[in-house]
């Protein structure tokens, strides 16, 4: 149809060559209005196709190509097979309604909460369900409410999309749950869950908030490639296997911090490696009991490691750091990373500084130490007020500006190079033959060690000539002095 327009138009366009130019300009107009409109038409009929809704890019590729599901399902006869305790096995199927398990007249156990749970409004009474759960490669259209269930079986929704909002408070899994390649469309709670074995979401898309707040991994947690779109929590988490973060996407703000009601804790290997966290990223008041891997990962915002315990290493290998990192009362054993990497984004504390040094030296990285050391030393006499001690700090600054603090050898070699050359300039406007010459010598005199002063008592008289003899001396030993302190404590170090 596009093409015979386009030819017709074509023709027209010939036709009209004779006609007068206004004319002929019109029925170009309009025919070429009938070309777009048929375009408009041909491109509504192909997108009628997708249905409407916040879905991402995956979802919506996902839905065109599965444009026809084997059947629709309703979610009543989802919940009568639990019911039952008969497995729940479906494929390739769009589920219509709501699922909520939180009233089918099944066995109630008993559930041992804590103060805090019991407060928040968790109830110590959950369902028991039986059955085995295996919904893949489906649509779900309606609010899926698994609160206070006790899952005595697996539970498994792979490549499946969550239209409408996913809730699951206060919930216990005895066994494994797998999301894995499924797409949440609307907000996620996993509020309190207590997950007993393996959990697995990778490639998982959160596309609203998502919060996991007080839950609980006792097997090995698996979010490898997820992308979180939103707000995410993860607040009072304890982690008793494996995390596994690698490869993730954080969009918005990222929270694995602890309450002030609350623990939060990684007692094996941790994995962010890779991962991506375009806003702050709280790791705060946690306890880290094993190794944790930020290895190649971009911070765009803030890290606040604030308070945490890292007994073990903490790889930060080619790790960018684009916000402010907050290392304020952290501890840890060992802490890999440069510090080229983190130089403009520690946040100032005299502790934090202290530990990266013996951090840096304790690894060989002797340049990474010295440069740390010269930059605490600034930023100590950056937050210091002159006027509670103005003779320490021009003390300090004296010491910063004439030979960085005993780390910047240049810096006792730049004043002596300036010394020689103002200098210099004045013993030539003195009459002096040779003045540069002059300079240096009586400049390096001031060692004692191996030059010995020029005659300048014999040559010139004055006041003013002894007194700049004098002085250029001095100068010349003071700033000796000060390169031989800094060249002695690199080679020590």
């Amino acid at each position: 149809m596009l093409h015979g327009s386009r030819a017709n138009t074509i023709n027209l366009i010939e036709d009209t060559r004779s006609v007068h130019p206004l004319i002929r300009a019109s029925l170009i107009s309009i025919k070429l209005f009938f070309v777009l409109l048929s375009l408009a038409l041909f491109m509504a009929v192909v997108t009628a196709q997708v249905p409407n809704g916040h879905f991402s890019e995956k979802a919506s590729e996902h839905i065109i190509n599965k444009a026809s599901y084997e059947r629709v399902v309703n979610s009543s006869e989802i919940i009568e097979k639990i019911r039952m305790n008969l497995p729940v096995i479906y494929d390739d199927v769009i589920i219509r309604g709501d699922l909520n398990l939180s009233d089918l007249g099944l066995p109630i156990i008993h559930v041992d909460r804590t103060l805090i749970n019991i407060v928040s409004g968790l109830s110590e009474n959950a369902t028991k369900i039986n059955s085995l759960i295996r919904i893949n490669n489906s649509l779900i259209e309606g609010i899926t409410n698994f609160n206070n269930c006790f899952f005595n079986n697996s539970i498994t929704f792979k490549n499946t999309l969550f239209k409408e909002r996913f809730t699951i408070e206060g919930s216990l899994f005895a066994r494994v749950v797998n999301f894995q390649d499924s797409e949440f469309s609307n907000r996620v709670l996993f509020r309190d869950a207590w997950f007993k074995k393996e959990i697995c979401f990778n490639n998982v898309i959160f596309a609203d908030r998502t919060d996991f707040s007080g839950s609980q991994f006792d097997g090995d947690t698996a979010f490898v490639d997820a992308n979180f779109k939103n707000t995410t929590t993860f607040l009072d988490s304890k982690f008793n296997g494996d995390a596994h973060f690698d490869s993730c996407q954080f969009s918005r703000d990222t929270i694995f911090s602890s309450s002030a009601f609350g623990i939060s804790c990684f007692n094996k290997f941790s994995d962010f490696s890779r991962s991506v966290f375009n806003e702050s990223a709280q790791f705060n008041n946690i306890v880290f009991a094993n190794t944790v891997d930020f290895r190649d990962t971009i911070f765009y915002g803030s890290l606040n490691l604030e308070s945490s315990l890292f007994t073990s290493d903490v790889l930060f290998q080619n790790a960018t750091f684009m916000g402010e990192i907050n290392l304020k009362r952290t501890r840890w054993t060992k802490l890999f990373v440069r510090f080229d990497s983190i130089k403009d984004s520690i946040a100032y504390d005299p502790t934090a500084y202290q530990l990266l040094i013996k951090d840096f030296n304790d690894l060989g990285y002797t340049d990474d130490a010295n440069n740390c050391y010269f930059q605490f030393m600034k930023q100590q006499l950056k937050h210091r007020n002159p006027m509670d001690n103005p003779l320490s700090f021009l003390f300090d600054l004296s010491a910063y500006v004439f030979y960085g603090y005993g780390i910047k050898v240049t810096y006792p070699i730049f004043w002596s190079l300036l010394s020689v050359v103002i200098f210099g300039d004045y013993w030539r406007r003195n009459g002096v033959e040779d003045p540069f010459r002059f300079s240096a010598t009586l400049f390096i005199s001031g060692t004692k060690f191996f030059v010995e002063p020029p005659d300048r008592e014999i040559k010139y008289k004055g006041f003013w000539l002894m007194d700049m003899f004098r002085i250029e001396k001095i100068l010349g030993t003071i700033f000796s002095v000060l390169l031989f302190l800094t060249l002695s404590r690199l080679i020590l170090k």
